[in-house]
């Protein structure tokens, strides 16, 4: 009896329950020690006011990320957020597979109203946002005015010392973009020989991984009046049927720009240039040393500000050169990262605290919620600035954020002091410019990693190893075309047959009560509708 009692005692009594966290993984791309660092405290700032979300950190280095997300994807082991450049966003967003899911309207709404063009529209797939873009990145032609000013003043009077005069007016003064003719004669007489090999560049190819070999081609191809690939499959721009994906770099805007690299990389006194084996570490050691004349570069390299300390303002930033096609105007390809959420966070129930921890990143409250210390600045915003704790990092570890009022308010860090806002600084501001005046969106397709692969290894052939321009082109050229995606292919079996007649009829005015067409299936334009225009793309590609 005695036991009853109690154990009705204890049925009635109220039940504590301890609330177990949501755990949440993020992929980051930051994995040096003071990047670590800094995220830890980020960690620890936003478990203290969400103390029902644990953030686990992951760092994967840069160039390995994509690797890790596919792979994860495929073990079934996703993170709940990963970092990511926005040409996979095709890939990862497809309905038959997706690895991301579309961001919270909230979300979206912030990204159309807060963010440059460039970054929200690469942030988007077939009109829908999946994610927050993070880093903005334009090219431009950087040079060292020091070292043209002390080639000039050590020319006896002629054609030579009025040339470079003219080239360094150009780049100083009147910003206007030099010719492909101007930059090989600079080229050449800026380049420093000791005993036989090149001891300083007068340009130097940006030959480091095949992203940036591919954005170094395209950078000029498009200030050639030069195209790079035709996605939409307009008849009127290609050669193939209504619809079907086009490589047109093998064109006479393209052989120039190999050309160009071609008399910039023959090894020979008469006329020198690049030589990977031979040149210091364009990383640092160049910069340290001031060896380098000129480059074409993205915006994020402005950590050679510590390599040089104050010598950093021997750099200036100028357009990228303009080649011979008549219409040739100067181009600056644009790009930016971005942070999404995973299907399968979404789809086990984590999406809302990971959402909740982006959410927390871009807000404009940095300076009061971040505090300085000591060993590691962080917080730089002016109080009561509207910069986000996202774009506060992006600045402080070097990079242009995306986000509008990031880059209007935010600081610069100079040593760890925050010094003048990052639109008024000559790097940051001066890459701004060649984004507002001349960028060019990279525009994101389902093949862009493979195509990318293939363009890299043709651009170092010809820049780095002397192969010849015009068969490196055309080979290339031939396979990029056979890895393009094959239009009409909706069900992505490899070819264009019944499957994808049928899908289309099933989507076709369904929207949008369809969940998946604009999601990589029956869109097969990338217009944002299914209509007759993916049918005759499906029927121009039916087999015979």
């Amino acid at each position: 009896m005695l036991l009853l009692l109690n154990a009705l005692v204890l049925a009635n009594l109220p039940i504590t329950v301890t609330a177990h966290p949501i755990t949440i993984e993020v992929v980051s791309i930051y994995t040096e020690p003071e990047e670590r660092a800094h995220w830890d405290v980020l960690k620890a700032a936003f478990e203290s006011e969400y103390s029902d979300i644990d953030l686990i950190l992951s760092p994967v280095e840069m160039d390995d990320i994509f690797d890790e997300v596919m792979e994860r994807h495929l073990l079934g082991t996703d993170s709940d957020i990963i970092f990511m450049h926005t040409m996979w966003l095709p890939k990862f967003a497809n309905y038959k597979d997706p690895i991301i899911a579309p961001a919270p309207s909230d979300v979206a709404l912030d990204v159309e109203a807060n963010f440059v063009s460039a970054a929200k529209e690469a942030a988007k797939y077939k009109g829908i946002v999946y994610g927050i873009p993070t880093e903005f990145n334009s090219h431009a032609l950087v040079y060292n005015h020091k070292i043209i000013k002390d080639k000039i003043d050590s020319l006896p009077t002629g054609d030579d010392k009025t040339f470079l005069a003219g080239v360094l007016t150009k780049l100083n003064v009147t910003k206007v973009p030099l010719t492909y003719v101007e930059l090989k004669r600079a080229a050449r007489l800026l380049t420093v020989w000791k005993e036989g090999k090149i001891y300083s560049p007068g340009f130097m190819p940006y030959i480091d991984g095949n992203e940036e070999k591919r954005y170094e081609f395209m950078n000029l191809l498009w200030s050639n009046n030069g195209e790079f690939l035709d996605l939409s499959g307009d008849p009127a721009i290609g050669t193939k049927p209504f619809g079907t994906p086009e490589a047109l770099f093998n064109s006479p805007a393209g052989l120039e720009v190999m050309m160009l690299f071609n008399d910039l990389s023959t090894k020979t006194s008469a006329n020198p240039s690049y030589d990977p084996d031979i040149l210091p570490d364009i990383y640092w050691t160049a910069w340290y040393e001031e060896t380098v004349a000129m480059v074409i570069i993205p915006g994020w390299f402005t950590y050679i500000r510590g390599a040089m300390g104050a010598r950093f303002k021997n750099i200036g930033v100028a357009p990228v050169p303009v080649g011979p096609q008549p219409g040739a105007t100067t181009a600056s390809v644009t790009y930016a990262w971005m942070m999404a959420v995973t299907e399968k966070s979404a789809t086990e129930g984590r999406a809302d605290a990971a959402w909740t921890f982006l959410r927390w990143l871009n807000q404009p409250r940095s300076a009061d919620y971040i505090k300085p210390t000591p060993a590691l600045p962080i917080g730089q915003i002016p109080k009561g600035g509207p910069c986000s704790i996202m774009g506060d990092w992006l600045i402080t570890d070097s990079t242009m954020p995306s986000r509008i009022d990031d880059q209007l308010y935010g600081k610069v860090s100079v040593g760890g002091v925050p010094t003048t806002l990052m639109r008024d600084d000559f790097w940051f501001g001066g890459f701004m410019d060649q984004a507002t005046l001349y960028g060019r969106p990279d525009k994101a397709f389902q093949k862009s990693e493979e195509v990318q692969d293939k363009i890299g290894f043709m651009f170092e052939s010809v820049a780095s190893f002397g192969a010849a321009p015009a068969s490196t082109l055309a080979s290339a050229e031939g396979e990029v075309n056979d890895i393009l995606p094959i239009p009409g292919d909706i069900d992505m079996n490899g070819d264009v047959g019944t499957g994808d007649a049928i899908l289309l009829i099933l989507d076709y005015g369904a929207v949008p009560i369809s969940p998946k067409w604009n999601r990589g299936r029956s869109d097969v334009n990338d217009d944002n509708k299914v209509d007759i225009a993916d049918a005759s793309i499906i029927m121009y590609n039916w087999p015979l």
